[in-house]
């Protein structure tokens, strides 16, 4: 009797941490923890992994401990379209992109693509790029033209880039809010509207450049996650915890563990 009570007591605990579990509409998440070679692992066990191939390895260096110091032009891209992105966020009609990043200078712009599904400079389904001091964030929906009209970008004028790390949440949720956050802090928001279903099926996604190769972002990147559900940082899972008797964590910084 004992042990049954115990194995409820653990179910229910168990229970409500699932809404928070990492696993939790996480599509593509990106650690940079191989040390070595030039393909970055998808690591969110969600379909097929998308892993990522760095076109010119002599343009990176591996970071101990966890991270990609890009020091030259190129690009981290996935070799087929971001279908299982595509599908999902069309589905719950919401988004939310993870960026930890540390910028390599202030004077990268066009935007410099930071992260990126597209396949040039033309229209696209999303990006997060930097701009001089400031970010860009540019997101097609079906209540916006194929490349977004300025009003329904998101546009943070200079300032708020430091030479420390910045993590970075962008979050689009289905009332048509898309909202962008730095080091938990809202820094840029607009109501687009629409949905989803305009997303292009062949783009790809690409970290560090535009696909064309002539939009270079220079810096460290931590992580990348991208979740088919619309997260604030105070109720975003913790994107490095790998299973949930490691969890969990609801503001920057904190991390509960479960023993």
């Amino acid at each position: 009797m004992k042990h049954l009570t115990l194995f409820g007591l653990v179910f229910l605990l168990l229970s409500s941490l699932c809404p928070v579990w990492a696993s939790d509409g996480l599509l593509v998440r990106y650690i940079f923890d191989e040390g070595k070679g030039d393909i970055v692992h998808d690591t969110s066990e969600f379909g097929d992994p998308m892993d990522l191939t760095i076109a010119d390895l002599g343009a990176v260096k591996w970071i101990a401990g966890g991270g990609l110091f890009i020091n030259q032009s190129t690009i981290l891209a996935a070799d087929s379209p971001a279908t299982k992105i595509i599908d999902a966020v069309r589905e719950t009609k919401e988004l939310t992109v993870v960026a930890w990043v540390k910028h390599g200078n202030k004077d990268q712009g066009g935007a410099a693509r930071i992260v990126s599904i597209s396949v040039d400079t033309g229209p696209r389904n999303f990006l997060l790029g930097q701009e001089a001091e400031g970010y860009q964030v540019r997101l097609r929906t079906s209540n916006t033209d194929l490349k977004p009209e300025k009003e329904k970008r998101i546009i943070v004028p200079d300032g708020v880039i430091t030479n420390e790390m910045s993590r970075l949440v962008y979050v689009f949720d289905a009332s048509g809010d898309s909202t962008l956050y730095l080091n938990g802090k809202e820094i840029g928001t607009v109501n687009i509207g629409g949905d989803f279903s305009t997303w292009d099926d062949s783009y790809t996604l690409g970290l560090g450049n535009e696909h064309t190769l002539d939009r270079p972002w220079l810096g460290e990147i931590r992580l990348v996650a991208i979740y088919n559900k619309a997260y604030t940082p105070d109720t975003l899972p913790n994107p490095l915890a790998a299973e949930p008797h490691e969890k969990l964590t609801t503001t920057w910084g904190k991390v509960r563990v479960l023993r």
